[in-house]
């Protein structure tokens, strides 16, 4: 379970025998609504419905200014401050793509994509974001795994379009 924006929680649970993974917020379950199911991303372009992109730093100030780009675009940005953090949110409730801190306390960024390839679906885009940009750090990130790499600081400007350009991958 993890925060949301507003501050409610998520619940998610996988029905008896596997199948779609569904989740609902603990107040419309609370009010009796059914648990709604997760969308592939074909459906979301489909209905307009937007995608759900996990943000992992553990520096608040960054989740803030990247949740809020995420958000001017039409996304739903969720939420870890750490790699444990980030893996139990990615086994939950798969999201459409994954932005994550190499650096954090804890599980780092590579210690969390490990666990989410080996454990997860393979087709959930991972991206790394560091401020530690020395040379050869995104050689090592992509090689390691991650499927595009952003150095911090993000360049406002361009970075929701390189962003939705993995969206459509």
């Amino acid at each position: 379970m993890l925060p949301t924006e507003t501050g409610n929680r998520e619940e998610s649970a996988v029905p008896p025998g596997g199948g779609v993974l569904e989740t609902a917020n603990r107040a419309e379950r609370d009010r009796g609504l059914r648990p709604l199911r997760r969308v592939s991303l074909a459906a979301r372009a489909r209905s307009e419905v937007m995608a759900r992109i996990l943000v992992v730093d553990d520096a608040e100030a960054e989740r803030d200014l990247v949740g809020y780009l995420i958000r001017a675009r039409d996304h739903e940005p969720e939420f870890a401050s750490n790699g444990e953090e980030a893996v139990h949110a990615v086994l939950v409730s798969i999201p459409d793509l994954v932005l994550m801190d190499l650096q954090m306390p804890g599980v780092d960024g590579y210690g969390a994509l490990a666990t989410i390839r080996k454990e997860a679906p393979d087709d959930v885009p991972i991206l790394a974001l560091t401020a530690f940009a020395a040379v050869g750090e995104r050689e090592k990130a992509l090689t390691a795994g991650f499927d595009g790499f952003f150095s911090k600081p993000i360049a406002v400007e361009t970075f929701m379009d390189q962003l939705e350009a993995f969206l459509d991958r």
